[in-house]
């Protein structure tokens, strides 16, 4: 199932990039190591975590691919486990938009991870 494409996804309710769904319930979420995200899962299998300082895009990441697997560290590097990931941000306007938006861009972050299956 392709990422929607930015025309389709462009709301004022956060979504799911790979499925469309409304999501609800993102939380605290502690990880394995003890620190606090805020994040959580989509129907469709998906995991997300909000970056909303846009500080910590990198260990956001980790965190959201760790998630997709189960909490798996080591899933990121490993070509056994391939995953799609994608980014959305919030927007001034109160539009949540796909995408990172460039070098420049300070906006609050959702990274989406979903599992793909090992060809």
């Amino acid at each position: 199932m392709p990422i929607a494409d930015e025309k389709e996804y462009r709301d004022r309710f956060l979504k799911c990039p790979f499925c469309l769904a409304a999501i609800t319930d993102r939380g605290k979420i502690t990880t394995p190591f003890g620190n606090d995200i805020e994040g959580g899962r989509c129907e469709c299998g998906s995991a997300y975590v909000h970056d909303y300082l846009c500080k910590n895009l990198g260990d956001s990441f980790v965190d959201a691919v760790a998630m997709a697997f189960e909490w798996d560290y080591d899933a990121f590097d490993d070509p056994d486990k391939p995953y799609e990931e994608t980014m959305v941000r919030l927007h001034n306007n109160g539009k949540y938009l796909l995408g990172d938006g460039g070098k420049f861009d300070k906006l609050p972050k959702f990274i989406f991870v979903r599992r793909l299956k090992p060809e």
